[in-house]
């Protein structure tokens, strides 16, 4: 009776199409002069990175831009909590905007020049995420 029940529950489980499909997404870093950041971003992208700005007030010309290789080393649970940091993710889902905003203060140091970190990913149809760090 065991292996019939778990037959059926298997050729179910097979059959019923309840796997889920991933979403492809394109990866641009602001930092990679390979992919053209500015002429990536779509529409949507534009808006959520104009809205990161207007929040942040913050003036990108003023920042140093993180390379690949020091972006895994900034991030880090080593490097990150150590540091004054402002992380900002606006999200645009299906035409609904989700906002995940984190800042950490340990310190300031005025001397040193901020570190940025900016990405855009996009399926090219409904998703388009913005991210920015910003780092002491």
């Amino acid at each position: 009776m065991k292996l019939l029940i778990s037959l059926v529950f298997t050729f179910f489980g097979l059959t019923a199409f309840s796997q889920t499909q991933a979403i492809k997404m394109k990866h641009y870093s602001w930092n990679n002069p390979q992919h053209h950041f500015n002429e990536v971003l779509t529409e949507n992208g534009k808006a959520l990175l104009d809205s990161i700005i207007l929040e942040t007030g913050f003036d990108t010309l003023q920042c140093d831009r993180l390379n690949h290789d020091k972006i895994i080393d900034y991030t880090s649970r080593q490097i990150l909590p150590t540091h004054s940091y402002k992380y900002l993710s606006y999200e645009l889902y299906n035409g609904q905007l989700r906002k995940n905003i984190y800042q950490n203060f340990n310190g300031y140091d005025s001397c040193r020049k901020q570190q940025c970190i900016l990405s855009f990913s996009t399926n090219y149809d409904n998703i388009a995420v913005v991210t920015f760090y910003i780092i002491d």
